[in-house]
């Protein structure tokens, strides 16, 4: 966990809210952690799919950036729980392609990406629909595993 403000993760964090490409992808070859967490647990990618910068979050990903950066339970947000808590439709549907937890819980009841994606606006609810979907998916998936 970073506390400073003044470091490489924190640039990268700023490049990828910024949608800021070119500064990100010379972090990464300068060999910056690109899983470096903040104290509130967001990650570079997290930072990328909060502004729905969708080439950043996939050079991310090609650098390694977990996909699921915290355990089920803790209070932390996922990526995926930042793309749907802003009802960015292409980043959730970009990071369940890349294997993202539909059913991480972020210390919330239900679903936590389900949960941030509910809305009483039709986009809202597509995309809650669509995490549903998701989430019935995975629990298919992981109960055959």
């Amino acid at each position: 966990m970073q506390e400073r403000n003044d470091t490489p993760a924190t640039a990268l964090w700023i490049a990828a809210a910024n949608g800021d490409r070119e500064t990100v992808a010379r972090l990464l070859a300068e060999g910056v952690d690109v899983n470096v967490w903040d104290r509130r647990g967001r990650t570079a990618l997290s930072f990328a799919a909060g502004g729905n910068h969708l080439e950043i979050a996939l050079d991310l990903l090609r650098a390694g950036a977990w996909i699921d950066p915290h355990e089920d339970g803790d209070v932390f947000t996922t990526p995926l729980i930042t793309a749907a808590e802003r009802q960015h439709h292409d980043m959730v549907v970009l990071l369940l392609k890349h294997g993202a937890n539909p059913t991480h819980r972020g210390g919330v009841p239900i679903a936590a990406a389900d949960f941030y994606a509910r809305s009483n606006d039709p986009k809202g609810q597509a995309l809650s629909a669509m995490l549903q979907k998701a989430e019935d998916e995975w629990r298919t998936r992981t109960r055959v595993e």
